[in-house]
């Protein structure tokens, strides 16, 4: 899989005075996403629904997470359970989309 090596972990910093979530590994940060003027309690609607922070969680939990899945598609392939297992093919299908 073609990702930077490393532990990813999401962090906050600010960029000319706006507010971003930032996604690194080691140290480096690899992306960055702007909170809205909601997260800061600047909007129409001061209610934040914490989307921005989730999708970065999930963007930084992703490696590891595909890391699992060819873990788990390794065991099953090593014991013969390929045929009737649907999370093989599952797996399979979202790795190939992820890494594709």
């Amino acid at each position: 899989m073609k990702t930077t090596k490393g532990k990813w972990k999401i962090g906050y910093s600010s960029v000319a005075s706006n507010p971003q979530i930032e996604i690194a590994v080691d140290g480096h940060r690899i992306t960055n996403i702007p909170l809205s003027e909601r997260y800061m309690g600047k909007g129409t609607n001061d209610a934040y629904d914490g989307e921005q922070e989730a999708n970065a969680k999930l963007i930084a939990a992703a490696p590891e997470m595909i890391k699992e899945m060819q873990s788990y598609i390794e065991h099953l392939e090593r014991n013969g359970r390929t045929r009737a297992n649907s999370f093989y093919f599952s797996f399979k299908e979202v790795i190939k989309k992820a890494t594709s």
